[in-house]
């Protein structure tokens, strides 16, 4: 059976759908499915492109799967840095991101090259929620939510 999400601006009313790689991913996306509702405020990436992302401390730490580092428009990813002295953070961080765009190359702290789990793609007619995502870039930070979809039915 194939699983799909949903991806919202609750406070616009913007949504997209989106199904889940199993095939490709599927350690990663059964973690994710067992965690959903996920939700928090975006944060527009600093150094990938055109990415948006929310920190999902929930969520496990998972191994590197269907790892990619240039991106496309419509994908949606899992990134874990473990935190460390040798990593390149010093705190742990989890994030669900988003990629609106094309011209990605997923990044870590300071620009350095890093890979994230594909687990996830957009499917059908997002452009009202693309262009809502974008905008996160220059009008700030608003609630994105991620949830399972029921019916199966976008």
């Amino acid at each position: 059976m194939t699983q799909r999400i949903q991806l919202s601006f609750p406070e616009i009313d913007v949504s997209c759908g989106a199904v889940l790689l199993s095939d490709r991913a599927p350690r990663t996306c059964a973690a994710i499915w067992n965690s959903l509702p996920v939700e928090g405020k975006t944060v527009h990436g600093r150094w990938s492109g055109p990415e948006i992302f929310i920190f999902a401390e929930e969520l496990q730490d998972l191994e590197q799967e269907n790892g990619i580092h240039k991106a496309q428009p419509g994908d949606i990813c899992y990134w874990m840095c473990p935190g460390g002295k040798y990593a390149s953070a010093p705190e742990r961080a989890v994030e669900v991101l988003l990629i609106y765009d094309t011209g990605a190359a997923l990044c870590g702290p300071e620009g350095l090259p890093t890979f994230a789990n594909l687990f996830a793609q957009v499917e059908g007619d997002w452009e009202p929620f693309r262009l809502a995502a974008r905008a996160v870039r220059t009008g700030g930070t608003r609630v994105l939510r991620i949830e399972r979809v029921k019916d199966h039915t976008l």
